[in-house]
């Protein structure tokens, strides 16, 4: 099998790009944790509690102290979100899941991990949950009251998080927790009003208080014994146990010089002779003075608990004074550990471009641009497209770049988010060196094509594993081990991009339409390319109704053309899924002692590369080889979304980490 000098410069710049944050990584640094040790770790958080059980000292507000009649009205609680202003807290750092992150992040975490989303969503009419009386089995009801009159409002993450920490009453009887699975919604409401259980269905939040409902948690008991929706449970209850401990990751002080430790804020406050306080004397006392400034410490404390009283009154005003005061205090406790300007605002930028996955926008456009270019001859559709594609790609990069620096890695590859936003960068990537390469600019519209559909998933869906955080130690003990899973994911990249290519073979091949034929003669041998990129050549104006390609080709001759398009990229995926695995069953020997043990994704990557084997060798035995290949290509590209993501989350095996 013999590969053109282009296709395989082309491969040898993917190797080398799939190997370089291996050198980077371990080229003189620290070697990883070994094992499947996990980094060291800070969090808050307790046991499974009920609502009102909590005990967060005397810096939070403890959950269930208050009746509902005691807590603001819901139009009180609205006009006071309208005055308040959180800005001077989004960029204030804090400790949290292993890493240094802006309040902002935490913020958005929190609430997407109780909520179901990064936003809090009120229900148009406000259902409430009251418990009431007892039955004669000691069982109370719950009854759900309505406002009519309340309409369906999102509030800012910040300000419900800030509203958990500091009023987390307010939300015991309102739809909090999120319920994914249908099952486990049905047995929640249970017993609720026909019009609240559609809700309930429908939206799947449902209060705390009914969560922890007698009756509901005996509705939910068959599930705590099933091995499949028991995770299911779990992933309520630790929505449940979020919510209820949200005050306990306010680790808002740096830490002091010579010390790793971010204490949470009650650590700061001195006894007032509470009962708990001389079961916290020793910490209390180790940091009376801590960073050296007791005055600035207890300015901070007093700072934050008057910040909470004021907070649970709904007084803007006062409010609005106190977070300017407690967000020039706090960087001053310890100012030369507390984490610099310009990352905590790359952070930022990272948070509100949603993880720069805006960029699948740019990629879209670039995509119809290069369409256009192909139908009309187009000359600035073209720039247009290369243009836009250009734009993307250095968002695209720039989320990478960010993502690095925000998790303090050399090269971020470690999660199924980040390999998903990988895998769309080099797919990204592999298409412009293509076009560079072959001068066709098909690649490129391939490229923008796949990135815009991937990036869009990866903006609309919750990923797995898409917060920064420390990587699992196991992903981090060998140079061989970061090439190989490089290596993997440019393959997977390259798969996906001739999806595309194969797509155009399939709509070319199956079309009657000369304009279809058009447009891949145009996208093959679009004569604009040196002009557009500065090398002259003759072409029409921009006038499209002149063509400024060349004369479209007999239709034979065009497949032909297309199907060397496609073949050039599956002729890499062929060898680097087979450098790829062997790379894989390498380091298994290294780390685990065997080559090999038919773990599913060892198996299922065995199998893809199968296909693509299939692929490339079956063309010699087949009339119609581009067909043939095209299709292989397409059962591939499916293939490898099982063996990438549907492995990963539905089977169990080694690589579930990942």
């Amino acid at each position: 099998m013999r590969m053109a000098p282009a296709t395989l410069l082309a491969l040898v710049a993917i190797v080398f790009l799939a190997a370089l944050p291996a050198l980077a990584q371990y080229g003189g640094g620290a070697p990883g944790p070994a094992g499947n040790q996990q980094p060291y770790s800070q969090g808050g958080g307790g046991g499974a509690q009920q609502p009102g059980q909590g005990e967060l000292g005397d810096i939070v507000p403890e959950l269930g102290q208050k009746s509902q009649d005691e807590l603001l009205s819901v139009r009180e609680h609205d006009a006071f979100a309208d005055a308040v202003d959180l800005s001077p807290l989004r960029k204030l750092a804090v400790f949290h899941g292993g890493r240094a992150k802006i309040l902002d992040t935490l913020a958005r975490e929190t609430v997407q991990n109780i909520h179901g989303r990064s936003r809090y969503e009120r229900p148009a009419g406000d259902p409430r949950y009251r418990v009431g009386p007892a039955d004669e089995n000691g069982v109370a009801t719950i009854d759900v009251q309505r406002d009519p009159e309340v309409d369906e409002r999102r509030y800012d993450s910040l300000f419900t998080f800030m509203d958990l920490v500091l009023n987390g009453d307010y939300y015991i009887e309102r739809p909090l927790l999120f319920v994914s699975h249908v099952d486990l919604r049905r047995a929640v409401a249970t017993g609720l009003p026909d019009d609240e259980q559609e809700r309930v269905m429908q939206e799947g939040r449902v209060a705390p208080r009914l969560f922890f409902h007698p009756a509901v948690q005996e509705a939910l008991a068959p599930f705590q014994r099933q091995s499949i929706r028991a995770k299911q449970f779990n992933t309520v209850m630790m929505a449940a146990q979020t919510y209820m401990n949200a005050g306990n990751t306010l680790m808002l002080v740096s830490p002091a010089p010579n010390d790793d430790r971010w204490p949470h804020l009650r650590e700061l406050a001195a006894s007032d002779g509470d009962e708990r306080a001389e079961a916290r004397q020793g910490a209390v006392t180790q940091l009376a003075n801590y960073g050296g400034n007791a005055e600035l410490n207890a300015e901070v404390i007093q700072i934050f608990r008057d910040l909470a009283r004021h907070w649970q009154r709904g007084n803007a005003v006062e409010v609005n004074a106190l977070v300017e005061e407690l967000a020039a205090a706090l960087p001053q406790v310890n100012p030369g550990t507390y984490p610099g300007e310009l990352k905590r605002n790359v952070e930022y930028l990272y948070n509100i471009t949603n993880r720069f996955t805006y960029a699948y926008l740019a990629y879209f456009v670039a995509f119809v641009a290069l369409m256009l270019a192909f139908a009309a001859g187009w000359n600035k559709a073209l720039l247009t497209g290369g243009v836009f594609l250009s734009i993307a790609f250095i968002m695209h990069t720039l989320g990478l770049v960010a993502r690095i620096a925000l998790s303090d890695r050399w090269w971020t590859i470690h999660n199924q988010f980040e390999s998903f936003f990988m895998l769309t960068w080099f797919a990204a990537l592999a298409g412009l060196i293509l076009l560079l390469v072959k001068r066709q600019w098909i690649y490129a519209a391939a490229a923008s094509a796949i990135s815009a559909i991937m990036l869009m998933v990866a903006n609309q869906v919750p990923i797995p594993s898409s917060d920064v955080a420390p990587v699992a130690g196991i992903l981090a003990t060998s140079n061989i081990l970061y090439v190989h899973v490089n290596i993997m994911i440019i393959s997977y990249a390259l798969i996906a991009l001739a999806l595309i290519l194969s797509i155009f073979y399939l709509i070319t091949h199956y079309s009657s339409s000369e304009h279809t034929l058009k447009l891949a003669n145009a996208g093959l041998h679009q004569s604009s390319f040196a002009e557009v990129t500065g090398g002259g050549g003759a072409t029409g104006d921009d006038d499209p109704a002149n063509e400024a390609g060349p004369k479209t080709r007999g239709r034979a001759a065009m497949l032909n053309d297309l199907d060397q398009a496609q073949m050039v990229v599956i002729q890499m995926v062929f060898w680097l899924l087979a450098v790829g695995i062997l790379l894989g069953a390498y380091w298994a020997d290294h780390s685990w002692g065997r080559w090999w043990a038919w773990d599913p994704k060892e198996t299922w990557a065995l199998i893809l590369w199968i296909v693509f084997l299939v692929a490339v060798h079956l063309r010699v035995a087949v009339k119609r080889r581009g067909l043939v290949t095209a299709w292989m290509s397409v059962l591939g590209f499916f293939m490898m979304i099982w063996t990438h993501w549907g492995v990963n989350l539905l089977l169990a095996g080694l690589h579930s980490y990942a």
